[in-house]
């Protein structure tokens, strides 16, 4: 009588199993951290875009000239004069605003009692994250009326 074959899982089979198992969950971590960053992006866009519509309804509804000042990845909201007493909010860690097109000083100044920018002109701003292939996010500050909206960036 021939001895039976034991059934079983080789080393080497067990190996390759844990080698593709390993591929499989840096892929899933990669995207999942994608994801996450997109996310952070968005997020800050949204919340800049907030705070930026925010000093324009001030201007209108107090009838106080209203700033929006920006530097690097921190930006504040105040009435005019008082910049200095409001401290700065801070975006997400690795998240930056830069000033794309009629950028003056680094802020955008709405006028009271109708909340129209001061310069006349509208302003381009993107929230984008260095180092990354995150598609960054366009804040449109538009014409003298200073309506904002957000836009999918290039």
């Amino acid at each position: 009588m021939r001895a039976g074959r034991i059934s079983g899982v080789t080393l080497f089979e067990l190996l390759i199993a844990i080698a593709v198992m390993g591929v499989l969950a840096a892929i899933g971590f990669n995207i999942s951290l994608s994801s996450i960053r997109a996310t952070q992006v968005r997020e800050a866009a949204n919340l800049v875009a907030r705070d930026v519509r925010e000093a324009r309804s001030q201007a209108q509804r107090n009838s106080q000239n209203m700033t929006f000042a920006w530097s690097g990845n921190t930006y504040k909201v105040a009435r005019q004069g008082r910049e200095a007493s409001v401290p700065f909010k801070s975006l997400p860690r690795g998240v930056t605003l830069e000033c794309l097109t009629n950028c003056g000083n680094s802020t955008v100044s709405y006028t009271a009692p109708y909340g129209e920018l001061a310069n006349g002109l509208g302003s381009v701003l993107r929230v984008s994250m260095a180092g990354t292939n995150i598609e960054p996010i366009e804040i449109r500050i538009m014409g003298v009326t200073g309506k904002v909206m957000t836009v999918q960036g290039s």
